[in-house]
Formats: structure tokens, sequence, C-alpha cells
């Protein structure tokens, strides 16, 4: 049967982008949408006109749909004794590095629940789709975003929370595992967490929900992908398998944080933020093992010290207390690397943005070892060539690419039209479809049917009309109607 979650999204792979607010950038969506996933953007942290930037920036590299994210956490309950005690605690720390905490913490966050002006942008501006983490806006809200056809996502860490999500009208549930990464989207940080792995709540989710479920959490190449999607997913969001592609903000301690992170050891801390997020193992960390979360500021006031602190030991060169968010799993992402990587298109080669083809470079380490590695016909571009030369020597095109990644990326802008005139001729089109290819899933034609590696489109017995046809119908965000019954 074919995945409705293609159809709904506008996409070719069942593949979002995790938003990864501060670290998601124009350019990491708009390549990931550019081959064939979901791009996402985190805007979070940002401010209506930061927001109305970054999305007017990433339309300027793409013309596929992408994800905007919003936080919809509760306001934070202000207790100046408890600010000022986590201040003490932490001035040790600061005097370390020749700093002080501030006077002061501030809500530097502010929630898109009942933000008014954020909600008129993207009225105004209309995404594609719609996200939100740590809760959910007005149902008014949800509607009004709907009414524009912009389609809408919510993360859900528990079965509750994910039933409200089904409840409110949201289209897609992510179904965030304890795995996963940076913040847990509990949407009441305070009650107690039940901690479902990714394998669990999906599984969970999946008997009791009618719409489409994303697996996330620990998910960082195609072994994995396979394995959610076999017990269930519609689709999978990743966000860590990322974070060393050129296109990620993330700074150089950060980048550092991960290659020298032998075990990928992670902890789920709240004293960084004030909310429970996952974070590479690091002073901060160890720092918060020693106090309970009830001593920690609400979020985001425990994060506007904690950031404070942050950039106070990185002034002197210290990364210890920066918030390196990733996942269980880390040890298991790659660095993107131009070598490893062939140009399978040469006639298309200068077309393209090759920083686009380091984008899927982490999802390719699949169970049987790494893509670049297996058999010279897996290489085999459009015209017969493999990534070396009868002698033994690469070719030229492979020391382009690598020139490339020596010379860096800023001045390589994405060239949509030829996106568009190429299709899925792209480099990075065929190392998504390889993934895809070896998880046993198939990219969505222009028709809406699976195709095989030659594109002819094929329906089997379960994808003819009827019962096992009409998630495809309900879905279909061409047809979908604005007050859809998802429980009907």
């Amino acid at each position: 049967m074919s995945n409705p979650l293609l159809s709904l999204l506008d996409i070719d792979y069942p593949l979002i982008q995790a938003p990864m607010a501060g670290v998601s950038t124009p350019a990491l969506a708009a390549a990931v949408s550019n081959a064939g996933a979901l791009g996402s953007l985190g805007l979070g942290a940002s401010t209506v006109a930061q927001a109305e930037a970054m999305i007017v920036a990433t339309r300027q590299l793409t013309d596929r749909p992408f994800n905007v994210n919003l936080f919809c956490h509760a306001p934070p309950r202000r207790d100046a004794r408890r600010e000022a005690d986590w201040a003490t605690t932490l001035r040790p720390h600061f005097a370390r590095y020749g700093s002080t905490p501030p006077d002061s913490l501030s809500e530097i966050y502010q929630t898109f629940v009942g933000h008014a002006p954020m909600l008129e942008l993207l009225l105004d501006i209309s995404p594609a789709v719609v996200s939100f983490h740590f809760g959910l806006p007005e149902r008014e809200t949800i509607q009004r975003l709907r009414q524009q056809g912009i389609v809408t996502l919510a993360t859900a860490t528990s079965l509750q929370e994910a039933l409200l999500i089904e409840q409110q009208g949201i289209d897609v549930v992510v179904a965030q595992g304890y795995e996963a990464g940076g913040h847990r989207g509990i949407f009441a940080p305070q009650a107690p967490d039940a901690q479902l792995s990714t394998f669990t709540l999906v599984q969970l989710l999946r008997r009791r929900l009618t719409i489409p479920v994303v697996a996330a959490g620990g998910i960082m190449d195609g072994a994995g992908i396979a394995s959610v999607m076999q017990l269930g997913a519609q689709g999978v969001q990743l966000g860590t398998a990322f974070l060393l592609c050129p296109e990620s903000a993330a700074d150089a301690g950060y980048r550092a944080a991960i290659h020298n992170s032998l075990d990928g050891r992670t902890v789920l801390t709240s004293a960084i933020s004030g909310r429970p997020a996952r974070c590479l193992a690091n002073a901060f960390c160890a720092l918060g093992e020693g106090y309970p979360a009830s001593a920690v500021p609400d979020y985001p006031l425990a994060y506007d010290i904690g950031k404070a602190l942050a950039a106070a030991a990185k002034a002197q060169g210290v990364h210890e207390y920066g918030a390196h968010w990733a996942g269980q799993g880390v040890g298991l992402i790659r660095e993107p690397i131009a070598g490893h990587l062939h140009p399978l298109d040469h006639r298309h080669q200068d077309q393209h943005c090759a920083k686009h083809d380091f984008i899927i470079k982490p999802l390719i380490a699949v169970a049987d070892g790494e893509v670049a590695e297996s058999t010279a016909a897996d290489h085999t571009g459009h015209g017969g060539e493999t990534n070396q030369h009868h002698d033994g020597q690469r070719d030229p095109g492979q020391q382009r690419w690598q020139g490339f990644r020596q010379q860096g990326f800023k001045n390589h802008v994405p060239d949509v039209a030829a996106h568009r005139q190429n299709g899925f001729n792209s480099p990075v089109v065929h190392l998504v479809e390889r993934v895809f290819r070896q998880t046993g899933k198939e990219r969505k034609g222009a028709d809406g049917y699976r195709h095989d590696g030659g594109g002819a489109a094929q329906r089997g017995a379960d994808d003819q009309p009827g019962k096992g046809d009409q998630g495809d119908q309900q879905y279909d965000k061409r047809q979908r109607p604005a007050d859809v019954d998802h429980r009907a």
C-alpha cells in the first residue's frame, strides 16, 4: 500500500530533518527538501522578524515544501528565591572563566501559545508545513492554519499526548522516543515521564491512532529507518544524523565534542535549559547531576543563565558547557566526506551544489557497511562510469568534489532551476533513493504511485481502491477538507 505521508507532505521520501533550533539553517533545510525529503527550520528561538527572514531565505534556495517548528511551552513560573539560588550555584563556574551570572533571568524564548504576531506571519507567508514541540497551540490556531492549507505536525512522547494531538486536529504525530537528542517534547516536564523508547512508542501509537506516525529518536542510518518503518511508522525524523553536515550551524566546539565522544555517551539533563534534554556528556551535565530538577528554574529562564555560562567558557576556549544536544547512537553518524561520494551524474555535476550531496551521507551507513564501499555496479552513474578509472585513479569528477570540500561551501548557492529541470537525476536524489532502496522502500513518483528502480509505476493487490486506499484519500493535502474529522 502506498504511503499517505508522501502525498500529505508532497515529498518523495518519508524522511524529515528535525528542526533543531539553533542548528538548522535555511541552507540545511533547503538541501534536504531539494533531495526529496522534508527540510525543517527551528523557529522556537526566533522573533517574528527573524522567523520571516529565515523562511524567505529558505524559499530562495528551494521551491520544495519545508517545515517550520514552533515551541508551545507553558510560560515559566517565576520564583525569585529559586532563580537566585541557581545563580549562586553557578557563580563559581562563571568565576572560573572571569565572568559573573546575569543579575536577573529573562524569558528568552516566547511560546507560540497566544503569540498572535507569529500566527499572523504564518498565515500570511503560509509555509507548507508547521510543527509544534512542547505542547499544542489553541485549537482555533490549529484550525486557522489548516484552513490556510498548511499541514500540521506535533511531537508526542506518550500515548496520552498523542491522543490529544489527534483530538485537536493535527495531521501527523511525531513519536519522539527517549533516545532522541535535544529537548524532550513532553507537554508537562514536571509530570512523570514514562520514558518510552522509539521502538515501543511507535508500536503503541500505531495501534491507537488513525493519523500518520513519524518515528524520531536514535535513528541514524538506513538500518534504523528500515527497522522503525517495519514497526509501522510511516516516516522518520532525524536530527543528530545531520549535525556534522556543512550546512548545519553547529560550531567547532560542538563538532569536536561529537568527534571526541568515543563511546557516544549522552545524558538527559534539565540543568542547561530547565527542561529535560539529551546532551553529549560534558561539564554542565556533570554539574546538573548534583542537583534535582526542582532546583533549576523553569524553561527558558534556566536557559538564559545556561547560555551565559556557555558563552563565558567558550570565550576562554572551553566548550564543556555548551548545549551539545545529541541522540543515543550519535557514535553511528559519519562526517560527510567528499572522497566517499561518487558524482553519479557527471553531466549535471556543475549544475548542482555539491554540498547537497553531503546532506544524505550520514544516512547511508547501513547494516552491511558503507554504501561507498559496496560494489562498483552500485556506483555506476547514468553514463556507466564508476568512481575509479581503469588505471585505478580517482576520476576528475570525484577530485572536483574533494575540491569543493577543501575550498568550503559559502559561495555555492543551490540552483533551484537546475533541480527542477533535472528532477530525479540529481546526485543527491540518487543517494537518498539508495537509502530507501536498501530499506525496502520506494520513492513516490509524480503520479503518486510508488516506483521501482527503473521508475515504473506499480500497484500491488493491496493498493487497489478500497479499504487500503482510504489513507491516501484522507491525508492527501490536495483533497483534504479543512474540517476533516481525523477520527472518522
